[in-house]
């Protein structure tokens, strides 16, 4: 009796085996995907934080200019 249960181990054996490299293979290939998503995902939000930075930069740049000329005009003023 103790020796059918060993054989029935060792044919069951392989199996687990295939089993087990199937679902590692399917793991991987989830994995796979999950990167590509993310990297997709981030160079997205890179796109959109240079976009937001030059948008930003434009503003600040142009709220400095206006305040500037604004400065010297009334300096101008006083100073006439």
């Amino acid at each position: 009796m103790s020796k059918k249960v060993e054989e029935k181990k060792v044919v069951d054996y392989p199996t687990q085996i295939e089993t087990r490299v199937a679902l590692l293979e399917q793991a991987i290939v989830n994995i796979n995907e999950t990167l590509k998503e993310t990297k997709s995902y981030l160079k997205d939000i890179k796109t959109d934080m240079r976009s937001d930075f030059r948008w930003t930069m434009t503003a600040i740049i142009g709220a400095y200019a206006i305040t500037l000329s604004s400065s010297a005009a009334l300096f101008l003023k006083f100073i006439h």
